[in-house]
């Protein structure tokens, strides 16, 4: 990949973000929930994606609390494949930065995000909805 393709990969991901953050700005968690969560989720993985050019530590935590936002409208009861995919997002939010900053806060941060996760296979109702979503 040459210094060109890398530099416009990441002016690209930072211009995607400025859109995304304008849209926040009508679509609110209050007034638009579902277009606030999906734009959140994107958001999050510019910010994923921005993280291979630059300020990976910095671009990572700013992914995790955009997924973590898609989260609080995507439950695993109203919206189980946004949940799925968002989480998975999350999840690899977390290895590329443990990756370069691999703290015991870092850690305690991914376990308590993936136990969050893991907590909603657990009750029989939750089984039942997740064998007919596959």
């Amino acid at each position: 990949m040459t210094l060109a393709k890398i530099e416009n990969s990441a002016e690209k991901c930072k211009r995607v973000i400025e859109v995304f953050d304008e849209t926040l700005k009508n679509h609110t968690f209050e007034n638009s929930p579902i277009r606030y969560a999906s734009t959140q989720n994107h958001r999050g993985y510019a910010y994923y994606l921005l993280a291979d050019f630059e300020n990976t530590s910095e671009n990572c935590n700013k992914a995790i609390e955009a997924f973590e936002e898609a989260l609080k409208v995507y439950t695993f009861t109203d919206f189980p494949i946004q949940f799925e995919m968002t989480h998975q997002n999350l999840e690899d939010a977390y290895k590329k930065l443990l990756k370069v900053e691999n703290t015991q806060e870092n850690i305690i941060r991914a376990t308590k995000a993936m136990h969050k996760y893991v907590q909603n296979f657990v009750s029989d109702d939750n089984l039942i909805k997740f064998d007919m979503i596959k």
